[in-house]
Order: C-alpha cells, then structure tokens, then sequence
C-alpha cells in the first residue's frame, strides 16, 4: 500500500490521505500521512508528514452514532418531531411528521409558512414564536384546522432555533366533549328531580289534606280534578325525566 501511494506521486502532486495503523497491540491507530516530492542532495526524495488523527476520528466516531441514535429514536417516537432554524425554515422532521402532515422529505429547506399557509395567524404559531423569542418552552392544546386536528404541541428552544413536537389528541378531546355532554344532561335530569317535579307533588299532598276534611261534595269534585291535573302533570315530568336520562 505504502509503495502503491508513493508510486502515484509526481512532480506536480501533493498527496494526502488517512491511514489507519495497527499497532503490535492490536491497537488502531489513525493519521493524516502527506508527502511530496521534493530534492535531497540533488537526489529526488519524498517528504512525509505523519499527523496522529486517533482522537478526532474517535470523536468523529462517536457524533456519528450520536446522530444515528438521536435519529433513531426520532423515527421511533410517537409524537411528530420537526426542527425549525431561526428564520422559520424546516432543517429536520421525523416520520411521524411527514405521516401526520401528508409532506415528504422535500419540506426540509422550506419555510414553514409555505409549507403550512396561514398558520402564523394560529395560537400554536404564537407559541412557537414566544419559544423562538423568549427563549422558554411553550406548550399548547390548539385545533389546527388544516389537519382537522386537536393537537397538543411542545416547542423547546435550541442553539439553532427551536424543536417542536406535536400530537394527535382528537380522541382525547371528543372523550372529554363527551362527558361535559352527559355531565351537562345529568344536571338537567337533576334539577328537575329537585325542582320542577317538587311543584305538583306538594299541590297533590295539599289536596289531599283538604279531602279529608272537605265535605261538600261539590268541593271535592273540584279537588278530585285539581288532583287529576296535578298528577297528569307529574306524569309529564316523569317521560321529560325518563327522556333526558336516556341521553346520558
């Protein structure tokens, strides 16, 4: 290899490359090796410079695997994950982005206003803003409706910008409309439990008492059908109840 290198220097050459040694140990050791060609009492020679490179790979190394992982466990993640610069342009996304977004691997580059119209005039805009800005995370549960989605979005700042992540949490919210629907029906069927159906019974426990002691028989006809309307009332409320119960 060494006699190879040199071999393809000539007058007008400088070569340099990396080179990877093993020790006796069996050590790896990395260098940058340049030569040229040159003149040694009058005699042609070559001038080799040997540069010890094992740290720098080393590190080179071990970002790159850093890389990998962090995306790595990007893809992985559930939420979708995007990076934005200072002055608003896409420079990373993982799946679930281009998943959820309906986008591709073209946005990177791109300005997310012209990626997503409008969405500066949206309260996850303002809040991605004040991340940018202010330096400090924001959080946020919006309706986008570009995507026809709640969505619960984090914005954390970064030394190039900011990193978003968001997620779907429409079941979520359709879960809670629910229950505030059928908490809202439950105090209707309450109050009147506790309101309207207390009227006809205390006229019926009024006529009552008055039968007992009325004895006119004109009078008591007119209870009787005071009671007939009270109780026809009753009824009333108990299907309104019924109805609204059922709802729930």
């Amino acid at each position: 290899m060494l006699k190879h290198f040199f071999s393809r220097t000539n007058s007008d050459q400088y070569e340099f490359a990396k080179w990877c040694h093993i020790k006796r140990n069996g050590q790896q050791l990395y260098v940058n090796v340049s030569s040229l060609l040159t003149t040694l009492e009058d005699k042609p020679a070559i001038a080799v410079f040997v540069i010890d490179i094992s740290e720098k790979v080393a590190y080179e190394q071990n970002l790159a695997k850093s890389q990998n992982n962090l995306e790595s466990t990007l893809s992985s993640i559930s939420d979708s994950y995007f990076t934005l610069s200072h002055d608003w342009v896409i420079t990373s996304a993982n799946a679930n982005f281009y998943e959820r977004t309906g986008t591709t691997t073209e946005v990177i580059g791109m300005s997310v206003l012209s990626v997503f119209p409008a969405a500066d005039e949206t309260v996850i805009f303002e809040a991605a803003k004040r991340a940018m800005v202010e330096r400090i995370p924001t959080k946020i549960e919006a309706f986008y409706g570009r995507l026809n989605k709640w969505l619960h979005v984090a914005c954390y700042p970064t030394e190039e910008g900011i990193a978003v992540y968001f997620t779907d949490i429409s079941e979520r919210k359709a879960r809670e409309a629910e229950i505030m629907r059928q908490n809202e029906q439950l105090r209707k069927v309450s109050w009147l439990n506790s309101h309207e159906i207390r009227k006809p019974v205390a006229s019926i426990i009024s006529l009552v008492d008055l039968l007992k002691t009325s004895i006119d028989p004109f009078e008591q006809s007119q209870i009787i059908d005071s009671m007939q309307k009270c109780t026809s009332e009753l009824d009333q409320l108990l299907h309104e109840i019924n109805k609204e119960a059922s709802k729930v």
